[in-house]
Parts: C-alpha cells; structure tokens; sequence
C-alpha cells in the first residue's frame, strides 16, 4: 500500500501503480511499469501523482 485517500487504497504490484476502491474491493491498474522501472504514487485532494524513473506526471480529478 502506498496511499489512502477519496475511499481508494492505492498499491504497486510488479511495477504497476493501481487503486482499489475501499467499499466495494474493486481494483484498477492505473499505471503501467516494471519490475526494473517500477511506479511510485500519491493520492493527492484534486488528483493523483506518480513517479516513474526521473519522470513525475499528474492527472487530475477522480480517480478512475
């Protein structure tokens, strides 16, 4: 588990950087990676971050 928020836990598994919805146990690949380049992310109040390498990216609103 990497973060809690907006009722989601969010996770990385192999790489992947993924979201679980809290209620209902639904889960959700967000980002795609690797074990050698893997995903690292945060819920954030208007979005999420992720980290991948040197790279940083955003999305906002809900997550999906």
């Amino acid at each position: 588990m990497v973060d809690v928020a907006q009722g989601r836990i969010l996770w990385t598994r192999a790489g992947d950087l993924g979201a679980t919805t809290i209620a209902t146990g639904k889960s959700e690949r967000l980002v795609d990676g690797t074990n050698a380049s893997p995903v690292y992310g945060q819920i954030e109040p208007r979005g999420y971050a992720w980290a991948q390498g040197k790279l940083v990216r955003w999305r906002s609103g809900r997550l999906p």
